[in-house]
């Protein structure tokens, strides 16, 4: 889905677990789109500072943040990685 594009809504006559769904898909959207506007800002941050050669790195203490971040780096092709801290 591209940037700032969210989902159709549920019809309006839509049961319960329809409009559950629908508002998981979107606040996955939601993320799945900052988190793709924040690494692509990084990375052009990084590349202006190291003359194109710039890496975004990343700290998290959640291996399932971590596996998010790098599957959004890895389909926007982000030279970088994340770290994972624990606390």
């Amino acid at each position: 889905m591209p940037l700032g594009h969210a989902p159709a809504p549920p019809p309006v006559a839509s049961s319960r677990p329809v409009a559950r769904e629908w508002w998981q898909r979107l606040l996955r959207e939601a993320a799945i789109n900052e988190m793709d506007e924040t690494l692509l800002r990084l990375q052009k941050a990084g590349d202006e500072v190291m003359g194109g050669d710039g890496v975004v790195e990343l700290t998290t203490n959640s291996t399932k943040a971590a596996e998010f971040i790098e599957a959004r780096m890895k389909q926007l092709g982000i030279r970088g990685y994340v770290r994972i801290v624990p606390e």
